[in-house]
């Protein structure tokens, strides 16, 4: 008698069409779910392979790159024990920090410095190889502490930033005769100034700060500066954070700010935060936020802008603006304040030319010397300005005062902005427009995929398989989401910001709630969207470089939107306010999406009070992993405290968790969050919050647990929330048996009551009007009846969170029938992940893509064994005990120990294994290929 495993087989056979011979051309949009049987292997690494790809149509030489890389447990201890080569085996000078290390004490992400040299529109390969001893950096970066100042030397470029007084900046000096001095004085000082609603000046200078080193090393050095913007007299309006990144032989200058309202959330006197709409208590209005620089003014000022495809050129006579109102799209006048579409560029009193969508840099040179100032998203973040006027002042408008409209931050709210300031000698050139445009665009350093996979994220996720044939609607269906056509809302998440304008300083990086409203309502990347949206492109890595370009643009900028507009930052109460008025359980908390059907025009990116049903931090880490880049970091951690507070201050007053109530997604995210944070602090509050969260709710304690009751008829739960709670309980299961070595009984015990609970009360074994296959109801009543989806709708991208908790079920119960309908509703949730008969590889919903990206990890790589067990990665994860702390080390082998004959074996024979094979194989594998982001051994 065949197995539930074979069954499951056989099942996947009927529903997918099987691969025909001679292979087939890449995965596109409308392509049948089907692929050829040829397969790649990976030779043998022996140092990780960090490719830098240039998609630029120019050389790019010597430019600053800073990338995160994972490593295996046990490879490396401490940054000293790494180096970096080139392709000739040479050791090139690089910088490394530590991002995150294993439970073990050795590293896990370390970010990779270097200075890359890349041919137009190609790529270039070094080596990153840990056990050498790496040889030192003859380095001219330096930074003195002068006590009320610090001095950064990069070898051309010398500048100051002060502990007290103003200008904040300054001065600047710059190497102009080449003899690696900077001995010129080319720009007096800079300030950051905010523009009040009468217009007073508040300046960054005038304000106490705190002034630090944050990083420093060989080849990149970080200050970072916080203070608040003060007034002549005295008044206050805004705070900030600065960070100045400078390089090592370079005099260019990678610049981040971000204006900070930090003001107290009040109590809306029914225990709400009153904070969510535009006018509420303690928002701050103001015309503009300007960074000043004062050049040393010289003869014969010139500027140059850039104009659609060409540069204007001339004498600087009278001042030069460079202002973009608006997005420049076809739905340029959607939001508030805009007056015209797109940019101008005027000089004096004259209109030089209009156009939609600029690049976003202009240079003030006099006959020695100039700058060249680009801000990064100029169009897309709008509205953005530079000045430059003939008294040799550049003025770049972070929020410009241009604008029809005064702005305002609600209490808890910032924005970061990010500049790039390029100091040269002599008059500007195209050399250094195209510098900043490529800062503007920064190169990335990539391992393999398979590196990312196995050791830097949160679950093992199986690399792009387009060629696998069960897989090929999950791989279809995902690319539709940044390469997809004709879908009825949008094409992809590239047109769907098009067709409402997405863009802004307010929206851009967010995705539109509900597609199909029609409205304007934001999701705030619900689901965690921008880890679904990094995790996509680390999978294509090497396989889909171009799409992976692409969900990696989109991950970027939707990290950095959730990281300002979505967390409330605040972390203190109004003195004058009794502490029972301070809203403790929302600081550092995440707000909901737009209401479904409202405008989100009143109460933009707060559609209502934080709560860990609509919280997410896992995105926020992985793309702090991934670059450095600080302000992810700190809002995760925002993240992290508030639901550590909240749980244990709950689950109800004051803390309000939310871990008993019938909505599961409370618990499930809380415990992502929390296993997050553990791993990423290794703090053990952290992990015993999650135990707690466990234990709230726990199967055995929910009203429902032993079936439907009459008195219950006004209560309901939903099925897919419940599997969201067992995959955060799959994963939590995970880390105990990783970091303890043992299994939890009491989050067992839970994961398998949800599991059996769903099989009996909410799984249609059989088709009907929401799905003609078997599925999983929308809603279960308390008296036993059931909500189901929408005609056709009742296959939907659920399943695949569905699958991903139902194989966990199986992985701690051993129960095949668990597996069958994992892979079942895998199979089926890939294929219809909108509703049944959806087009393959057709864009649906930013809704129904957040769910697809982050979901289907766990039976995918089932499917990716079953299509080839013998592939194995270049840092196969084979563990040994013992190592530090009583935690397992990874030892790195190389490829090719396995395979040999089996690999040419046919897919249908393994299928024909016996029961006994089967089972035993799919456990040896799943034992030996654990899935380090979440500590699987």
């Amino acid at each position: 008698m065949r197995s539930r495993l074979l069954s499951a087989g056989a099942l996947i056979l009927l529903l997918v069409p099987q691969a025909s011979p001679g292979g087939s051309p890449p995965l596109r949009a409308g392509a049948a779910c089907v692929g050829p049987t040829s397969k790649q292997v990976l030779g043998p690494v022996h140092a990780i392979p960090l490719t830098v790809r240039n998609w630029l149509p120019w050389d790019r030489r010597g430019e600053p790159v800073s990338s995160g890389v994972p490593l295996p447990p046990g490879v490396a201890w401490d940054v000293d024990e790494l180096r970096l080569l080139e392709g000739s085996a040479l050791e090139v000078p690089a910088q490394f920090s530590v991002l995150a290390r294993w439970a073990d004490g050795s590293l896990r992400w370390v970010l990779v410095d270097l200075q890359a040299d890349v041919e137009a529109g190609g790529e270039s390969t070094y080596y990153l190889e840990a056990g050498a001893q790496p040889r030192g950096v003859d380095t001219p970066l330096e930074v003195e502490d002068l006590g009320d100042a610090l001095i950064v030397r990069t070898g051309p470029l010398s500048f100051e930033v002060g502990r007290s007084g103003s200008p904040l900046l300054g001065p600047f000096r710059l190497d102009l005769d080449g003899d690696g001095f900077p001995e010129a004085e080319v720009a007096e000082g800079g300030d950051v100034v905010v523009v009040g609603e009468d217009g007073g000046e508040y300046l960054a200078g005038l304000g106490g700060r705190v002034v630090e080193v944050e990083e420093a090393g060989p080849l990149r050095v970080s200050i970072l500066v916080r203070g608040s913007h003060v007034s002549p007299a005295g008044g206050t309006l805004l705070n900030y954070t600065l960070r100045i990144h400078a390089f090592a032989w370079k005099s260019y200058l990678r610049v981040y700010y971000a204006e900070e309202n930090v003001l107290p959330c009040l109590n809306d006197g029914s225990g709400q935060p009153n904070c969510l709409r535009l006018g509420s208590p303690n928002s701050v209005r103001f015309e503009g936020v300007e960074l000043r620089l004062n050049l040393t003014r010289g003869p014969d000022p010139s500027y140059a802008v850039p104009a659609d495809g060409r540069i204007l050129r001339g004498d600087l006579t009278g001042a030069a603006l460079l202002y973009q109102d608006s997005s420049g799209g076809p739905d340029w006048d959607r939001w508030p304040g805009v007056s015209f579409r797109g940019y101008v560029v005027r000089v004096g009193e004259r209109d030089l030319h209009r156009g939609n969508r600029s690049e976003g840099w202009a240079d003030l040179s006099y006959e020695g010397f100039g700058l060249t100032v680009g801000k990064r998203y100029f169009w897309e973040s709008y509205p953005s300005s530079i000045e430059l006027l003939p008294s040799g002042q550049v003025r770049v408008g972070l929020m410009p005062t241009q604008f029809s409209a005064p702005f305002e931050h609600r209490a808890g709210e910032r924005k970061t902005h990010e500049l790039v300031l390029n100091f040269h000698p002599g008059r500007f050139t195209e050399g250094r427009a195209r510098e900043v445009v490529g800062l503007m665009d920064p190169m990335q350093a990539r391992a393999p995929a398979e590196l990312y996979l196995e050791y830097g994220l949160y679950e093992r996720w199986p690399p792009y398989q387009p060629l696998n044939p069960w897989l090929t609607c999950y791989e279809l269906n995902n690319l539709a989401a940044v390469n997809g056509t004709a879908g009825p809302y949008a094409d992809n998440l590239f047109d769907a910001r098009e067709r409402v304008d997405f863009y802004g300083w307010m929206h851009f990086g967010d995705v539109r709630v509900v597609d199909e409203d029609g409205g304007t309502g934001q999701s705030n990347l619900q689901y965690d969207f921008e880890y679904g949206m990094l995790v996509q492109s680390l999978r294509l890595l090497g396989g889909d470089d171009v799409n992976s370009r692409r969900w990696w643009l989109l991950g970027e900028q939707a990290a950095r939107h959730t990281a300002d507009m979505d967390v409330l930052h605040v972390h203190w109460g109004d003195p004058s306010q009794p502490s029972s008025y301070w809203i403790r359980w929302s600081w550092g908390g995440m707000f909901w999406h737009t209401p479904h059907g409202e405008p989100g025009l009143e109460n933009p990116h707060r559609g209502s009070s934080p709560s860990l049903e609509f919280q997410f931090a896992r995105g926020l880490f992985l793309y702090y992993y991934l670059t450095g880049y600080r302000p992810a970091w700190e809002a995760a951690m925002e993240l992290s405290e508030n639901a550590y507070w909240r749980v244990t201050n709950g689950p109800g007053e004051p803390g309000y968790s939310g871990t008993t109530g019938d909505e599961a997604r409370a618990p499930a995210n809380a415990l992502m969050i929390l296993l997050a944070a553990y791993q990423a602090t290794w703090d053990e509050r952290f992990l015993q919050a999650a135990g707690r969260v466990v234990e709230e709710s726990h199967f055995d304690r929910r009203w429902y647990a032993s079936g439907p009751s009459e008195g219950m008829a006004g209560r309901s739960v939903a099925p897919w929330q419940q599997a969201m709670l067992m995959v955060a309980l799959g994963e939590y299961l995970d880390l105990i048996r990783w970091t303890r070595g043992r299994t939890d009984q009491a989050a067992k015990s839970s994961l398998l009551g949800y599991a059996r609970w769903m099989l009996r009360y909410a799984y249609h074994r059989v088709g009907d009007d929401a799905f003609s296959g078997p599925h999983f109801v929308y809603r279960w009543w308390g008296d036993g009846r059931v909500s189901d989806w929408s005609p056709g709708g009742g296959a939907n991208a659920w399943m695949l969170v569905i699958s991903d908790a139902f194989v966990y079920a199986w992985e701690y119960s051993g129960n095949q029938t668990y597996l069958q309908v994992a892979l079942q509703q895998f199979l089926y949730g890939s294929r219809y992940f909108w509703y049944e008969g959806n087009p393959v590889g057709q864009f649906a919903t930013g809704k129904q893509h957040a769910i697809l990206s982050t979901s289907g990890f766990m039976a995918s790589l089932l499917l990716a064994w079953l299509w080839d067990p013998w592939r194995t990665h270049p840092w196969g994860p084979v563990y040994e005990p013992g190592g530090r702390a009583g935690v397992g080390v990874g030892r790195v082998h190389p490829v090719g120990a396995r395979g040999g004959a089996d690999r040419g074996t046919s897919l249908q024979a393994r299928l024909q294994a016996s029961p006994e094979t089967q089972t035993r194989v799919i456990e040896t594998e799943r034992l030996q290929t654990v899935r380090r982001g979440s500590g699987r051994s």
